[in-house]
């Protein structure tokens, strides 16, 4: 998520201080962000899925998404 917000700051300083030379740069990094978005989003509902369940044979892989999950936000 950190980086989310990261690619956000830089898509508004693009957009305030370079003005439209750069708006090929906006494209790319709002292209980027809103994928990295997804890719959050999609882990949480793992994590989620994998708290309310708590299925015997996926608790390997739900440590795995709960590890790279939590590392993400902090």
């Amino acid at each position: 998520m950190s980086s989310y917000l990261r690619y956000n700051i830089y898509l508004k300083y693009l957009k305030k201080e370079k003005g439209c030379s750069q708006h090929y740069k906006v494209i790319y990094w709002d292209i980027l962000s809103r994928i990295q978005f997804i890719i959050f989003l999609l882990n949480f509902t793992l994590l989620l899925t994998c708290r309310m369940h708590n299925f015997e044979y996926s608790n390997e892989y739900c440590y795995v998404v709960e590890k790279y999950f939590v590392s993400d936000i902090l």
